[in-house]
């Protein structure tokens, strides 16, 4: 039972691979992973954007950048 489970399983993963590469030229993990890091992107500029509206965790940033050291990257 358990190796139809699997047979069934691999059959149907490939017929949702094959689905997306008719919709898209690009794997499907590759689609996806850009629409988590799109989101990513847009919680961290929000926070970015609350953190410089508030007054007190303005000066907390302003603070936190003063403190760390500069690294100069290598040429």
């Amino acid at each position: 039972m358990g190796a139809g489970l699997a047979a069934r399983s691999a059959w149907s993963s490939a017929l949702g691979y094959d689905a997306a590469r008719m919709i898209s030229h690009e794997p499907l993990y590759h689609a996806l992973s850009r629409v988590f890091f799109a989101e990513a992107v847009r919680s961290a500029q929000g926070e970015a954007v609350h953190e410089w509206t508030d007054p007190r965790r303005q000066s907390a940033a302003l603070e936190n950048e003063q403190r760390r050291p500069r690294v100069i990257p290598p040429v």
